[in-house]
C-alpha cells in the first residue's frame, strides 16, 4: 500500500532519477549479447564484452529497474486516482520534511553483525536472530527499500543500540530505524522491550516519526500489511506539501 503523498514523490523521484542516466534495452546481434544505448536521436549498438558495452551495461540495467517501477507506480496512480500526479521539487520535499534521520546518517552507519544469535538464520550474507526478522528483510527487499541490519546508533546520551533495520528512502532523503519485537507476550522480553522504547524517546528519537516499533502480540504472528502500512505512513507523514511550489 502506498499513500497518497509518498506515492506522488515517488513518481516525481524516479522520473527525475531516469533523467540522467541513457535510455536503452538488451539484444542480441550475430549471437552477440548487446546493449542499445539512445543517443544523437538514434539507437547505437554495443557489444557487452566490450568497454562501451561493459560502460553502459549498469546504466541500462538501471534505466530499466528505474522504468519498470514508474510504470507500476503510474499504473497504481491510474488505477487508484482521478487526478494526474503532482510535479513537485524534490528538493524543497526534502528540506521540509519531518525526521531526525537522512541519507548521510545512514550512510555513515556500520553494521555490527553480531554473532552471538542462539539459531542464526542467514539471508544474503546476514545473520539474522529470528524468522521475524527475516520475513522482516525479505519484505523490505521486495518493496525495493535500501537497509542496513543491526548498525550501531549511538544516542545523543552515550548509550547506544542496535536497531534491526535501518531503512532508507531516497526519495525524501529519509532514514528511519526499524525495532520488530517478536515476543511481546513475554514477561523478561517485554520488560527489556518497554527499555529500549525508553531509550529511543529518551534520545529524541520518536515513534512513528525517526523510529518504527513494530510490536508482534507473539512469534509466531507476522503480519505483513500491518508492518507494509507502518513503513509507508511513516515516510508519509515526513512529507510536507502544503507550501511546497509544483514545478512547471
Amino acid at each position: 500500500m502506498l499513500f497518497t503523498k509518498y506515492h506522488n514523490v515517488m513518481l516525481c523521484y524516479l522520473k527525475d532519477s531516469m533523467r540522467d542516466i541513457p535510455i536503452g534495452y538488451f539484444g542480441s546481434h550475430r549471437g552477440k549479447d548487446c546493449v542499445y544505448v539512445h543517443k544523437d536521436g538514434a539507437f547505437h549498438k554495443y557489444v557487452l564484452t566490450s568497454s562501451k558495452g561493459r560502460e553502459y551495461q549498469p546504466l541500462i540495467e538501471n534505466y530499466q529497474r528505474l522504468n519498470s517501477q514508474y510504470k507500476k507506480y503510474t499504473e497504481m496512480w491510474r488505477r487508484t486516482y482521478k487526478y494526474p500526479p503532482k510535479n513537485y521539487d524534490l528538493e524543497s520535499i526534502r528540506r521540509n520534511r519531518a525526521g531526525k534521520f537522512n541519507g548521510e546518517f545512514y550512510r555513515q552507519l556500520q553494521p555490527v553483525n553480531c554473532d552471538d544469535a542462539m539459531h542464526p538464520i542467514e539471508y544474503k550474507g546476514l545473520k539474522l536472530r529470528s524468522k521475524n526478522e527475516l520475513m522482516a528483510a525479505q519484505i523490505l527487499d521486495e518493496l525495493g527499500l535500501e537497509f542496513k541490519y543491526e548498525p550501531m546508533v549511538t544516542l545523543n546520551y552515550g548509550k547506544s543500540v542496535l536497531p534491526d533495520f535501518a531503512v532508507y528512502f531516497p526519495a525524501i532523503d529519509l532514514c528511519i530505524l526499524v525495532e520488530v519485537y517478536g515476543m511481546a507476550d513475554e514477561n523478561n522480553y517485554q520488560q527489556n522491550m518497554t527499555e529500549k522504547i525508553k531509550s529511543y524517546t529518551a534520545a529524541g528519537i520518536w515513534p512513528d516519526r525517526d523510529v518504527v516499533h513494530f510490536i508482534l502480540p507473539d512469534s509466531k504472528n507476522f503480519d505483513k500489511d500491518a508492518f507494509v502500512t507502518r513503513l509507508f505512513a511513516t515516510a508519509e507523514n515526513a512529507i510536507y506539501t502544503e507550501d511546497i511550489i509544483q514545478r512547471s
